[in-house]
């Protein structure tokens, strides 16, 4: 999933004011982006300054000091994806806003607090054989547009007339 973190999140004062949720949801954000579970995008002045904050881990300091150097490169993925999550503050309830064909999915810092929203996505399709393809048809995709962004997701089956085979396949997880 691509992850745009707004602004919002790290302009109100200097680091000393941002909250326990932000700083840990920034470190959260770090080890996802680290793993390649997920792209992660700011201005490069939003990077610079998550960069400089000395509440995160130096190994979160790193990651957001990568992104700052190849902050530039990013720009062409948002125009990529019609579907991403933007992280902005304050934001009390997560909502969904469409802009010129875009579904932007706005949620607060506090969403990420738990490590568990930046785990590998699911691919939830009628089968695996239908999740494989979806998968090969996205690395297709990125060749096509020279994108250099890994894919990393767990393909599931939803079930349908192979169900039994989905449940295996499930347990061996």
């Amino acid at each position: 999933m691509l992850i745009l973190i707004d602004s919002s999140v790290v302009d109100k004062g200097d680091e000393n004011t941002w909250d326990d949720e932000t700083v840990l949801a920034l470190e959260n954000l770090a080890s996802a982006r680290r793993e390649g579970k997920h792209i992660v995008m700011a201005k490069r002045e939003t990077f610079k300054k998550i960069a400089q904050c000395s509440r995160l881990s130096q190994f979160a300091r790193k990651i957001y000091h990568k992104l700052y150097n190849q902050s530039t490169q990013f720009q062409s993925y948002l125009s990529a994806v019609t579907r991403y999550i933007e992280i902005v503050n304050p934001c009390y309830e997560p909502a969904v806003i469409s802009d010129s064909g875009k579904q932007i999915i706005k949620v607060g810092p506090r969403f990420f607090n738990d490590s568990e929203s930046v785990q590998k996505t699911i691919l939830l399709c009628e089968n695996s054989d239908d999740a494989v393809l979806y998968e090969i048809i996205a690395k297709v995709y990125l060749i096509w547009k020279k994108m250099n962004v890994k894919i990393v997701c767990e393909p599931r089956g939803g079930g349908g007339n192979t169900i039994s085979s989905e449940y295996i396949n499930i347990q061996k997880f």
